[in-house]
């Protein structure tokens, strides 16, 4: 098996050295995965097949029958099985026994299928492709026998969340093992599309077919299924000395061949999103608007979903916090990848598989609920375009052509609820005179607007505005009243020194801000009113003269804020009042500070605070960089009482020598250090207690370091440190045999 030799001696292993009870062995991965094939292979096995007594393979199906499987146990168990038990069609003498089977008590069947359940036989039951528990909870309750019996039950399922069932129906003292299929690597890849093509008996690929190849198996994602059905294609296409040909594919995501291939695995794979709830088909279709191979912010996901209203957290605590549900939602059968937050309590970004985004994209535009334009979108535009209710732009400069921009004006300008553009960086404005009534998110960040776009405010139910502009914002833009996130980013992040933005005072009129981000400017502190945003969780982007008394008290609600320190060489810069006012914002969980350094500053300086003044008791996330603080002034961070995660970069904090407070930073679990003098680093006791990750990057004079005593487990991570550093780390491990290290100059990638 190409790929999954390894997986299947695992598997075979653990299959062949259990005794006793009932285990439970998952093989869970998305459709096309490999998950039935490796089954087959464990399941004819010639070791398999002598160590179990009886093994009895059942493929399951979304659209099955209780009695039937009992009928196909049976019959595994006794081929001869139905010369005492007649089809379910079949009549006379066995009418009643029949109906009993179909319809009634299943006691006589239970009593058969355990007469061969007993006397120390070894069972291997295989559960091809569960849909759903009913089988699991079945099979749980008809194998209540004899303690010597062995029984393994290997399932395979395309949907994650029926393994996590399936665990706390077969629960303890029953054994769980559960083996994720993992894509194949490209080498892998390789050679099972050559194996296909070419045969087993060719080692190689043809000289002049060797880098077309080697791309199209990259381009099928590690997906078996997927290689399987190219390599069909190709074979059929018998263009084998072609290179031209095979060129033609490797390159094109939209030739025949891959297209073709994208269809036959869209068949398998749409059953499994037919099962899907409303809301995760609306998650996963929203998802599928993005470039491949991309990872999506989850909060960005969140922000989109929860304006159209597919989300809808009853409070502000839960709008918040709504990523720490996404793992309901995010199936890993169908992610590539999705990468945690350091706290690992989030979601931070995810990532679709190709074969499930072609599917998405193509339910999508059926549906009229999204659709995907390109620069080779010209064909049938008027077939798709008409009545679309949201528009992504893979390229940002396709509203430019005549076709796109009267199709889109004319077929669906009146339904649009999004426009958002997805494509490569565009440095030059597109047209928006669509009149777009019904629009509620407008997403161009990835594209330079050199002025305000009047028409944007006409969009009275906007709720979501993103653009890159480097100008100042119309006073006008309190008439969108309904706005919810605010995303200004500048073309350049050069500034003339002394000159400080703001957006208009309007802006407090606009009571329904959740999310302000504008990098470069300021709140302004409007004193003829008294309006506050209470319903703002989220301020980024602005600097540390935005963060005056008056103005934080009227963000009661603030729970993630990141400021921008400018520093100068005069030195004349009063932070020292505004960065104290933060501590009253008691909902707040999340800071993150760093200086913008003027070139004739060597070293940034930000005025140190008293203890505590600065913090409140809230946070749980703090990132500090370039500010230049002595090590010293650690003490105020150590004392914060919930604090998860610290992040100290670029020089946050200066000195050759750190030694921390007695019982200091109680619930940290995950340190970050780049970029510093540090040479030595010394805890005290008490320190750290609940460390579980610790990564050093560009440390370049640090010799010594501890780690917490009474913490043997944590991991450690070194990126182009002294190696002193790495030696040191390495010396800890033999102290704390559980702990891991890891360092760049092991030769292991680290990012």
């Amino acid at each position: 098996m190409v790929g999954f030799s390894s997986l299947f001696e695992r598997v075979k292993m653990d299959l062949m050295e259990r005794y006793g009870d009932i285990f439970l062995f998952k093989l869970v991965g998305m459709p096309g995965s490999g998950k039935t094939t490796l089954a087959q292979n464990l399941f004819e096995d010639p070791a398999i097949v002598r160590w179990f007594d009886y093994r009895v393979w059942i493929t399951v199906g979304r659209r099955y029958k209780l009695n039937e499987i009992e009928r196909q146990v049976l019959a595994q168990l006794n081929p001869q099985i139905d010369e005492i038990i007649p089809q379910a069609g079949d009549k006379g003498k066995h009418k009643h026994l029949n109906r009993v089977l179909r319809w009634a008590d299943r006691r006589l069947v239970k009593m058969i299928i355990r007469k061969y359940l007993s006397g120390g036989k070894r069972f291997l039951i295989v559960l091809d492709n569960i849909w759903d528990t009913e089988v699991i909870d079945y099979f749980k309750t008809l194998l209540q026998v004899e303690s010597d019996v062995v029984i393994q039950i290997l399932l395979t399922t395309n949907q994650d969340k029926i393994a996590q069932q399936a665990d706390r129906i077969i629960r303890l003292p029953n054994i769980i093992y559960t083996y994720m299929m993992e894509p194949l690597n490209e080498k892998e890849s390789e050679e099972l599309l050559r194996i296909e093509v070419f045969g087993e008996e060719v080692e190689d690929f043809p000289p002049r077919l060797e880098k077309p190849a080697k791309k199209i198996a990259k381009n099928c994602k590690g997906l078996p299924l997927m290689i399987v059905m190219v390599a069909d294609l190709l074979s059929k296409a018998n263009k084998n000395d072609d290179p031209e040909f095979w060129s033609e594919v490797a390159e094109n995501p939209y030739s025949d061949v891959m297209m073709e291939a994208h269809n036959q695995i869209s068949k398998v794979l749409f059953p499994a999103y037919d099962c899907f709830p409303q809301s995760t088909k609306m998650f996963y279709l929203y998802m599928a608007a993005f470039p491949q191979d991309y990872n999506v912010p989850a909060s960005k996901l969140i922000n989109i979903l929860t304006v159209e209203g597919f989300l809808k957290p009853k409070t502000l605590h839960n709008f918040f916090h709504w990523r720490g549900n996404l793992a309901f939602m995010a199936s890993t059968t169908v992610l590539i990848s999705q990468k945690k937050s350091t706290d690992y309590q989030v979601i931070k970004t995810l990532r679709l598989n190709s074969s499930w985004s072609y599917l998405f994209n193509k339910e999508s535009c059926k549906d009229k609920f999204l659709l995907l334009l390109n620069s080779g979108v010209v064909d049938a535009l008027e077939q798709h375009m008409k009545g679309q209710r949201r528009l992504c732009l893979n390229a940002n400069f396709v509203l430019n052509f005549k076709e796109v921009y009267n199709s889109v004006k004319f077929d669906c300008a009146s339904t649009m609820r999004s426009l958002l553009c997805f494509g490569p960086y565009h440095p030059y404005s597109m047209p928006l005179d669509f009149d777009f009534k019904l629009l509620r998110v407008l997403d161009a960040l990835k594209v330079r607007f050199y002025s305000f776009p009047a028409e944007i405010l006409e969009l009275v139910l906007l709720q979501y505005l993103a653009l890159t502009y480097n100008g100042e914002l119309p006073i006008s833009i309190s008439k969108l009243f309904n706005l919810q996130f605010l995303i200004i980013h500048p073309h350049v992040s050069i500034k003339y020194r002394g000159v400080t933005s703001y957006v208009p005072v309007q802006i407090w009129d606009m009571q329904e801000l959740k999310h302000i981000e504008i990098l470069g400017n300021n709140l302004p502190n409007d004193p003829n009113s008294a309006s506050s945003l209470q319903k703002l969780y989220t301020l980024l982007g602005v600097n540390i003269c935005s963060c005056t008394s008056k103005v934080l008290e009227r963000l009661p609600y603030i729970r993630k804020l990141g400021i921008q320190i400018e520093l100068t060489p005069s030195g004349d810069d009063d932070h020292d009042l505004n960065f104290g006012c933060i501590w009253k914002l008691k909902y707040l969980e999340v800071l993150k500070c760093s200086s913008i350094v003027h070139p004739e500053v060597k070293y940034g300086c930000v005025a140190p605070q008293k203890p505590l003044s600065m913090f409140p008791s809230s946070l749980r996330k703090l990132h500090l960089s370039g500010l230049g603080y002595p090590w010293k002034y650690m003490k105020a961070i150590g004392e914060i009482p919930n604090l998860h995660v610290l992040k100290l970069r670029c020089y946050a904090f200066k000195g050759p020598k750190w030694e921390t407070e007695n019982k200091s930073f109680l619930h940290l679990k995950y340190l970050v250090i780049e970029d510093t003098d540090l040479v030595q680093w010394k805890l005290r006791y008490g320190t750290f207690p609940e460390l579980r990750k610790l990564r050093m990057k560009h440390c370049y004079k640090l010799h010594k370091f501890d780690w917490p005593c009474d913490l043997g487990s944590g991991r450690i991570e070194l990126v182009d440190c002294n190696p002193l550093a790495v030696t040191c780390a390495k010396q800890l491990k033999f102290i704390h045999p559980s702990l891991q290290v890891n360092a760049s100059f092991d030769g292991k990638e680290l990012n």
